[in-house]
C-alpha cells in the first residue's frame, strides 16, 4: 500500500489538518495510508521541522511520499525532490536545505497556483498522484533551491560546542551534533560534557538503563543525533535548558 507522511505546524486544535487529510482522500485515486510524524512543530519553526523530520523519514520503505508543511506567505513554489527511493513534497522555503541528504536531491520546481487553503490542498494532493505515477515530466527540474543557513556545531581538535534543537515530551534534549563528527573528533579518547551546573557525562549510553533512576546519561538516537537524558526523569527541568543553549565536550588524550 502507498504511505504518505505528514508532517506541519497545523497542531491538533483546528481545522487545518482535517482540510489537508480530506483534499489527499478525495483527490488521490490510488489505495493509501497516511501516517502522521508530527503536527506539533512549532509554528513557522523550519529548524525544528527539519530535526523531527531527520528523526523519522528513513524509517520509511522506498516509494513513501513525505509532505512537508511550514508556509510562510513570500514561498511561490512547491518543490518535489526524490531522494533514496523517497518522494518529498515541501514549499520552497529552506526546510529541504537543512536535511543531510540535500547533495543527492533531485528537485522539481512548481509554481503554486492558488494561496486559498482548500485549493492549495487540492494541489499538493495532486502532486503526491504525481508522485504516485513518477511521472513528473511536466514539471521544471531545479538544482536551485531556496537555502536556510543552520545553525552547526563549532569544534576544534579538542572541544565541540553544539546547541540545543528540540526536547521531546518525555524531557530529552537534542542538540545539533551527529554521532559522525562526534566520532571523528573523539577518535577514541576520552571526553567529559559540560552544561552549566550538570555533573559531567564521561560516557555513551547504550540505553535509558545504563545508569540508576534520576541519574543523567547522554546517548545518540536513532537518526544520530546526541540527546542528555534523565533516567525515569526529564533532563529538559533538571538542566533548566533554553532555546540557543549549547554545551561543550572536551576531549583528552
Amino acid at each position: 500500500m502507498q504511505l504518505i507522511t505528514l508532517l506541519t505546524d497545523f497542531g491538533l486544535k483546528d481545522h487545518r489538518l482535517a482540510i489537508l487529510k480530506g483534499q489527499l482522500y478525495r483527490s488521490i485515486k490510488t489505495t493509501f495510508q497516511i501516517v502522521d510524524i508530527t503536527h506539533e512543530v512549532k509554528a513557522h519553526d523550519i529548524v525544528e521541522a527539519a530535526f523531527l523530520f531527520e528523526s523519522a523519514w528513513k524509517f520509511f520503505p522506498a516509494g513513501t511520499i513525505h509532505i512537508v508543511w511550514l508556509y510562510p506567505q513570500d514561498v511561490q513554489d512547491m518543490i518535489i525532490a526524490r531522494v533514496n527511493g523517497h518522494w518529498m513534497i515541501a514549499p520552497d522555503n529552506g526546510f529541504l536545505s537543512l536535511l543531510a541528504d540535500r547533495a543527492s536531491m533531485k528537485c522539481v520546481r512548481v509554481p503554486i497556483p492558488d494561496r486559498a487553503q482548500a485549493p492549495l490542498f487540492r494541489f499538493i494532493a495532486g502532486l503526491s498522484e504525481d508522485c504516485i505515477e513518477g511521472d513528473l515530466s511536466e514539471y521544471e527540474e531545479s538544482g536551485q533551491i531556496r537555502e536556510r543557513i543552520a545553525l552547526k556545531p563549532v569544534f576544534s581538535k579538542n572541544e565541540i560546542r553544539a546547541s540545543f534543537l528540540y526536547a521531546d515530551r518525555f524531557g530529552n534534549v537534542y542538540f545539533n551534533l551527529r554521532m559522525d563528527l562526534f566520532e571523528r573528533i573523539r577518535n577514541g579518547r576520552i571526553f567529559k560534557v559540560f552544561y552549566r551546573g550538570m555533573e559531567p557525562l564521561t560516557s555513551i549510553s547504550e540505553s535509558y538503563a545504563d545508569v540508576a533512576p534520576g541519574e543523567m546519561l547522554c546517548l545518540f538516537n536513532g537518526a544520530g543525533f546526541f540527546q542528555i537524558s534523565q533516567h525515569l526523569g526529564s533532563a529538559e527541568d533538571a538542566l533548566e535548558i533554553k532555546h540557543q543553549d549549547s554545551i561543550q565536550i572536551l576531549f583528552y588524550d
